[in-house]
């Protein structure tokens, strides 16, 4: 895996599979409940979760960004300036305790900065997957990133 792909290494159709996974903790979730303040019983009241068309506990949305955002920062957010902008944010399956989450991106578009000539703007969709290949959600990004012949 490479770490850290400057604006040169990235080119429109690149498909990135991110090395990182993740299982999905009871405390992970409780974590991002409380650091959101965001609670819903379906998220955190197993009698409650079990009596929706879910039947069962699933993890935040908020969560499920976060890890799946994360797991892609090493090799795409290392040179990164700045998020100009986050689209299309879809949770697509539900995602439940001991799930194991992967991520994969591909490159979208690029373009040299018109205010930054040291710059690029990449846009990028990431998905994210579980243990078995379900798309648990799909999000893009758009970044103004460092050109490594430029430092």
């Amino acid at each position: 895996m490479k770490v850290g792909h400057f604006y040169e290494d990235l080119h429109v159709g690149d498909i990135l599979e991110h090395d990182l996974e993740r299982s999905v903790t009871h405390a992970e979730n409780k974590l991002v409940e409380d650091l959101t303040a965001y609670i819903h019983p379906l998220h955190s009241d197993e009698n409650f979760a079990k009596n929706t068309e879910f039947g069962n506990i699933t993890l935040n949305g908020i969560a499920t960004f976060s890890m799946i955002y994360g797991m892609s920062s090493l090799q795409l957010s290392t040179h990164a300036i700045a998020n100009l902008e986050w689209k299309n944010v879809m949770f697509i399956n539900p995602v439940f305790m001991g799930d194991k989450l992967r991520a994969k991106s591909e490159i979208l578009m690029k373009r040299e900065s018109k205010s930054r000539p040291t710059q690029g703007i990449i846009h990028i969709k990431t998905i994210g997957l579980n243990q078995i290949n379900n798309i648990v959600i799909s999000f893009e990004r758009v970044y103004l990133i460092k050109k490594c012949r430029d430092l």
